[in-house]
């Protein structure tokens, strides 16, 4: 979901593995931390190239894009992980309580002119099908949340070196085209067309990078960091079809690289939000917002390593706290207690 999640990756020139671990207990039924970029407990042993989106099952499984090898990995509650799908840059996932994958894939920025992003639906025989038809274009879509019937997209239109929209500020460079009449959040209902639902005016230079929806229909949204072109970070959160959005939370004025992240729901309608792509908040609805204490996450990303820190970020129903990112250059994939 998120996703959360998450921000974009930076550019993959190579990506190296180690072997550190501290697998998971099977059959423990507890919270146990899982730390390192190789999944031991996995037939093949693979290790992760650059996790970059998780999302977690009601069943307990749960499903992470790895933009290294181009993967959608399903994995169970004791990091047993398999391949399901394969696109081109994955970005985020979301799964349906039917287990039903929903994927958003493909970067404008770096496949140039032409490039094609897609949103892809992915049951759970692994059969994929395209989300969206003529009334949307997908372009560098980011953020996805699964709900019962609908499904929501936020769409960056980010745009890169091959491109000629380009954001204003001291040091203009890529970011997004806000005049893009797809810019924005879509749902895409399971009865009908998609529909752009949040629009540029309530983030202008500032793409939606993670989305998420509560049990009320609230839709959350984050984004705006410097790593997909912004100049502001920002929460908002929407009623139903976001007919009134608001400011959520507070303090969110870092201006980091990662900036404000991925972003996810929990169960009891709790939001998470990851702040620099080092530290996690859980908030209410009401946007109180707490820092949890997730030892050893600082280990894993390391202390000045935010620009290769959180991008995928989940929570499970016993509010165990998965997080996924490191890029290339330190990935990892851990499940964490508060």
């Amino acid at each position: 979901m998120k996703c959360v999640q998450q921000l974009m990756p930076l550019l993959l020139l190579s990506i190296a593995f180690s072997s550190s671990a501290a697998v998971a207990v099977a059959g423990t039924g507890k919270c146990v931390e899982y730390i390192g970029q190789c999944a031991h407990n996995s037939p093949d042993k693979f290790c992760w190239g650059a996790p970059n989106d998780v999302s977690v099952s009601p069943s307990g499984n749960f499903y992470v894009t790895d933009i290294g090898p181009n993967k959608v990995m399903k994995c169970s509650y004791d990091f047993v992980c398999e391949e399901i799908a394969n696109f081109s840059f994955p970005q985020g996932v979301s799964v349906d309580t039917q287990e039903t994958v929903y994927v958003t894939a493909g970067l404008d920025s770096t496949s140039g002119p032409g490039a094609k992003s897609v949103v892809k639906r992915c049951d759970p025989s692994g059969k994929c099908t395209d989300v969206g038809g003529p009334e949307v274009v997908w372009k560098s879509p980011y953020g996805i949340w699964a709900g019962p019937n609908n499904v929501y997209v936020a769409n960056s239109v980010w745009t890169g070196p091959n491109y000629v929209a380009k954001r204003s500020g001291p040091n203009p460079g890529p970011g997004p085209n806000v005049t893009d009449k797809n810019y924005g959040v879509w749902n895409c209902p399971s009865d009908g067309p998609c529909k752009l639902v949040a629009d540029s005016h309530l983030w202008h230079r500032a793409p939606p990078a993670s989305v998420a929806v509560d049990s009320h229909g609230n839709l959350y949204v984050s984004g705006g960091a410097p790593a997909m072109g912004g100049s502001s970070t920002w929460v908002r959160k929407c009623t139903p079809n976001a007919k009134k959005c608001q400011a959520f939370g507070s303090g969110w004025d870092t201006t980091s690289y990662l900036g404000i992240g991925a972003l996810t729901v929990d169960v009891h309608d709790n939001v998470y939000v990851v702040e620099d792509g080092t530290t996690v908040f859980k908030c209410t609805g009401e946007g109180v917002c707490v820092a949890l204490v997730l030892d050893p996450l600082e280990s894993m990303i390391g202390v000045n390593d935010n620009h290769f820190g959180i991008y995928g970020l989940a929570v499970d129903a016993s509010g165990a706290v998965y997080v996924a990112g490191g890029d290339g250059i330190k990935p990892f994939m851990g499940r964490l207690c508060p």
